[in-house]
């Protein structure tokens, strides 16, 4: 078994590391999308910084997780590679309200992960908020 990271610092930069792969962005892809300085962020990954919780608000809000998921020791996220994650974007956004709901919901059942099930909620919640 893998030994965890104890300090918040190291644990938020390994989660954020984790994320910053799977998505595929660079540390200025990052900068860009979340309005965290980039120089910020490269601090935080190399556990050289101890940010403000707005910071994590922001990096999280980029990455569409919770804020207190950037800084759980046993954060392991599985999400599907950039490219999929925006033709799931984009295939959602196509949709009536009514039919991504439906669609979500049979996405949900067919999972027990409950990072899934956030990531999911958090798509829907950006996608339809004014429906």
């Amino acid at each position: 078994m893998r030994e965890l990271p104890t300090s918040l610092c190291h644990i938020l930069a390994r989660n954020l590391l984790i994320l910053k792969d799977q998505h595929g962005w660079s540390e200025a892809a990052i900068s860009k999308k979340s309005g965290v300085a980039q120089k910020t962020i490269n601090n935080i990954l190399n556990s050289r910084h101890n940010p403000t919780l707005l910071a994590v608000e922001r990096l999280a809000a980029a990455f569409r997780v919770t804020p207190w998921r950037l800084l759980d020791p046993s954060f392991a996220p599985v999400l599907p590679p950039a490219d999929e994650w925006e033709v799931l974007q984009e295939t959602l956004s196509s949709l009536t309200g009514d039919q991504c709901r439906q669609a979500v919901s049979d996405l949900l059942g067919r999972t027990d992960d409950e990072v899934s099930r956030q990531i999911l909620a958090e798509l829907v919640k950006s996608n339809f908020s004014g429906q």
